[in-house]
Formats: C-alpha cells, structure tokens, sequence
C-alpha cells in the first residue's frame, strides 16, 4: 500500500509544478484611452478580453483620466475598446505576453463621423459622399499612432458587416 501511495503522490507533485510551470500567470493590463483628434480622455470606454470568440472579462475607462486597469489570469489573444459613436478597436492575434504587466500607452479612439447634412442638390450630396469614401480609403490603408511609449499601425477593416479598426499585436511595439 506504501508504494502505491508514494508513486501516486509523485505523480501529484509532478501534475501540480508541470500546471504552475505551463500555467497561466497573472497579466495586469494597463493604459489610457484618448480621443484621436482632440487628445481628450475618453471616460467609460469598455475594454473587454477575448480568447476566439469566448468573452473572458472587462473593466472600463477612468472617468477622470480615461485610464484602465485590467487583471486576467486566463489566456486572451484579443482586446476590444468600444465606445459609443467611435468605431471599435480590436488588438488581435495576442500570442504570448512575457511579463506580468502590459502597458499599452495611449489607446486612440476615432469617431464614426455622422453627416447630419440636408443637401439642397443632388450634386451637393454625391460630392460629399465622395469625399466620404476618401476617408474610408484612407483609414484603410492605416494610420500610425506614436505615443512615445509604443507604437502601432490601426487599419479600418470591414468584419460581418461592420467597421473597426485593428492592430495585429505583432506590430504593436514597446518603444
């Protein structure tokens, strides 16, 4: 009976340190979130963690500074900032993070522009809608957000039926 009892605590003592050593370990995510172009904090943004498609858990902006704090120990591999009237903005394809603490700078939201024109000729409205397009296509292609702390390149996609932006983790670099 010993022997059985001492071998099956070995394998219990092996299963635990093999858990704790390929385990998941306690990731503290942090940063402030700011309106793209007036640089203003954005209060009650809601940053959310995702591992596919299965929601794991949120936290939201500070109403004062628009900072956040978000502490997961389970495995993610996307974070999603949503906010009334801006488009969405997913950091997506999150492999593996190295340390205990990601800081993720300044998190730029950009507003969904919202034409509340009346155009008094038809001219008028094609003219504006064209330049609308301009926009879209430019944000597209992608703009380079520099903070000072990291750096990132935000592409507008287009993803069941609607827009957001997204950064691919491997180009979100720590400076």
């Amino acid at each position: 009976m010993k022997p059985t009892f001492i071998i099956l605590f070995f394998f219990f003592i092996v299963l635990v340190s093999n858990q704790r050593a390929l385990g998941q370990h306690k990731i503290t995510l942090t940063g402030k979130v700011i309106h793209y172009n007036d640089k203003q904090s954005l209060p009650g943004v809601i940053v959310q963690t995702y591992s596919g498609t299965k929601y794991l858990n949120e936290t939201s902006t500070n109403f004062e500074s628009g900072s956040f704090t978000l502490s997961t120990e389970e495995t993610f591999d996307k974070i999603v900032f949503t906010y009334l009237f801006f488009y969405p903005l997913i950091i997506e394809n999150i492999k593996k993070i190295d340390s205990a603490q990601l800081n993720l700078g300044e998190i730029k939201l950009i507003e969904v522009p919202m034409p509340l024109t009346h155009f008094s000729s038809k001219k008028a409205e094609r003219i504006e809608k064209k330049k609308e397009k301009l926009e879209v296509l430019k944000l597209k292609k992608g703009i380079i957000i520099s903070d000072g702390k990291v750096m990132y390149r935000m592409k507008l996609k287009k993803r069941k039926g609607e827009y957001a932006f997204y950064i691919d983790y491997k180009d979100f670099k720590n400076k």
